[in-house]
């Protein structure tokens, strides 16, 4: 169990003071990007609530009491977490919530309906949550998470209490990447995954893990070829040991990229501070306008490149490479 949750102290204060002020909404929509811990403190929250010794003061729940051994174990009936099968929630997920059974809290004080990534609703599936949610019972609450509101309609989300979520500091996100039972032992990775995670801790997570690393070492191993030989990246044959990288790759392509313009404009922190040697070299090597065009390139080419509608991906980053390269002028 997620006892100390990073950040979000507001978010936090609200939600304990409407339960100490017996105004617990009967729906809240959980709402900021992704990976900022809206789903893990929703669990928490929920817990708190049944917890038999809870410490709203700390947003702790005790662990130890019936309610939260049984959550612990994924056995407490009256916390259900709704998450979608095959990239959609479908209407016989809602359906079962229907029955009045599975609505009412059956040993708790509250019973909670937690439904992460609600944007995923199905068609067939929003009439019947908007039914539920139109005729709340006594002591259950719905919480919907969703990073993209929009994506929800308007009756919904008018049916809610809105919660926003915004970005962790990077002191939180680093905390978290400290705190992993599996640490990174690599200071520089740690602060790499700080600083790209843009107050996500999914993402940080994700840009830090074994194989992103791998990735990211041969995307760099290509880079420093550019710049001592000018040879071409080679990208296709690094990406087939790997799944669903083709826009991560120009992630890296771009992060690496928008720290030579941070050197060369000395504004600002570099992600790659690994890296900051070859960083510094290519900062040196191109000139201003040519940073900026292959950014603007880059930006312009990123969801062409995520749709996998340009199969080439080496020739286009290549291109970018050489027009920005002066060598080459």
């Amino acid at each position: 169990m997620q006892k100390n949750i990073t950040g979000h102290d507001k978010q936090k204060r609200i939600l304990s003071a409407a339960v100490k002020n017996n105004k617990l909404a009967h729906a809240y929509l959980f709402t900021g990007r992704d990976g900022v811990g809206k789903k893990t403190l929703a669990l928490e929250f929920a817990r708190l609530v049944n917890c038999e010794n809870p410490d709203y003061q700390n947003f702790r729940a005790c662990a130890v009491c019936v309610s939260c051994v049984k959550q612990t174990q994924g056995l407490n009936p009256d916390i259900l977490l709704v998450q979608a099968e095959k990239n959609s929630i479908k209407r016989e997920q809602i359906a079962e919530l229907l029955n009045s059974n599975s609505l009412s809290s059956i040993f708790n004080k509250y019973k909670f309906v937690i439904i992460d990534e609600a944007g995923k609703l199905s068609r067939e599936a929003v009439p019947m949550l908007l039914k539920t949610i139109e005729e709340p019972l006594e002591r259950r609450v719905f919480i919907l998470v969703e990073a993209n509101p929009a994506l929800l309609l308007n009756t919904i989300r008018s049916r809610c209490q809105t919660v926003k979520f915004g970005p962790l500091t990077l002191a939180q996100v680093k905390e978290f990447l400290l705190a992993k039972e599996e640490p990174i032992e690599d200071a520089n990775i740690i602060e790499y995954g700080v600083r790209v995670s843009d107050g996500s801790v999914a993402k940080a997570l994700e840009l830090t893990g074994v194989k992103a690393l791998e990735l990211r070492a041969a995307i760099f191993t290509m880079l420093e070829a550019y710049y001592k030989n000018r040879l071409l990246l080679e990208v296709k044959a690094v990406k087939k040991n790997f799944e669903n990288v083709t826009a991560v790759v120009t992630d890296y392509f771009s992060s690496f990229i928008y720290d030579v313009l941070k050197v060369k404009t000395g504004q600002g922190l570099i992600c790659n501070v690994d890296k900051e040697e070859l960083v510094k070299k290519y900062a040196q090597l191109l000139p201003l306008e040519n940073i900026m065009t292959m950014l603007s390139e880059i930006d312009a080419s990123r969801s062409v490149i995520s749709r996998n509608r340009i199969l080439n991906q080496d020739l286009v980053l290549n291109n970018i490479l050489v027009k920005g390269d002066i060598r080459n002028g």
